[in-house]
């Protein structure tokens, strides 16, 4: 259980163990912010009256804007730049808050408190997500063996592959390859973006095992080239299909759903003629979806 949990990170507990966890991180990180501005602000000897009620504020009022932002909804294995804007608006409603007050209380230099604050509680939130993201993705690499692999393509549909695989249980990328040579040298996510000619060599000196193909459908010679390069290596190479061909070959498992299915119970045959002779001519009310249904049906 508790190799899992490292493993996968907070996704295999509880949704409200989750929540909970997230939420009593918030609390904490606004706690050593303001903590860590009074002593920035007052040093050591800051006043011993400052009003008590601060930490009412913090532990009631800070919670429900947490809250209100969703902020412990936010799921770290797919922490992104939109979480880390809703963590913005979050803090600066806190930081604005926490200024009202601190004017109505005439707390000693209240705008530079809540400045201070709103910044370091921003840093706070965010980069305890980023250690855990860290952290536990360490951990995933190191209790769990994965096959590593490449993926050729560094554009959208490479860098969502990837995205995918590194939550994988199975798969781990430990590179890019791409033909645009202003990328050579970056990386996408932690992952490095190696030049094409270096494909094979770069395959065996760090021991992938797979390779995947990532490019769009306009560069099929450049995929055919790429497929034969590895089979004359003795590469293992998969090209990912697009998602038109996805959709076709899945054709065949697609179906119309019947109306009767989602109807949660077996389906009153309409056709008998004891049911024609109980409603015909009447007037009748219809109550829910399945009544209308059944309304329809009946009209047919």
């Amino acid at each position: 259980m508790y190799k899992k949990v490292l493993i996968t990170g907070l996704t295999s507990l509880p949704v409200r163990v989750v929540r909970s966890v997230l939420m009593a991180n918030d609390i904490g990180v606004l706690f050593v912010a303001l903590t860590a501005t009074h002593f920035m602000l007052f040093g050591v000897d800051f006043p011993v009256s400052y009003p008590g009620i601060f930490w009412l504020y913090l532990t009631v009022g800070l919670s429900a804007l947490i809250m209100a932002f969703r902020l412990q909804r936010i799921k770290l294995v797919m922490l992104g730049s939109g979480d880390v804007l809703n963590i913005a608006r979050a803090n600066l409603a806190i930081m604005l808050c926490l200024m009202i007050v601190s004017f109505g209380l005439e707390v000693p230099h209240a705008l530079a408190l809540s400045l201070t604050f709103g910044v370091f509680s921003f840093a706070g939130m965010v980069g305890a997500r980023a250690v855990a993201v860290s952290v536990f993705g360490w951990l995933r690499e190191h209790l769990h063996k994965r096959q590593t692999v490449a993926v050729f393509g560094a554009g959208p549909a490479g860098i969502q592959l990837a995205s995918a695989l590194r939550q994988s249980s199975d798969m781990r990328p430990v590179a890019f390859f791409d033909d645009n040579p202003t990328m050579h040298g970056m990386e996408m996510g932690g992952i490095p973006v190696c030049p094409p000619k270096d494909l094979i060599a770069n395959m065996f000196r760090q021991s992938i095992s797979k390779l995947i193909i990532a490019l769009p459908e306009s560069a099929k010679a450049r995929q055919q080239a790429i497929v034969d390069m590895c089979i004359r290596a003795d590469i293992d190479v998969q090209i990912l299909p697009s998602f038109i061909d996805l959709l076709d070959r899945g054709n065949e498992r697609l179906r119309t759903v019947d109306p009767d299915e989602i109807l949660g119970r077996n389906k009153v045959d309409l056709e008998t003629p004891e049911v024609a002779k109980s409603y015909a001519g009447r007037v009748v009310m219809v109550t829910g979806a399945g009544g209308l249904l059944a309304l329809n049906c009946a009209a047919n």
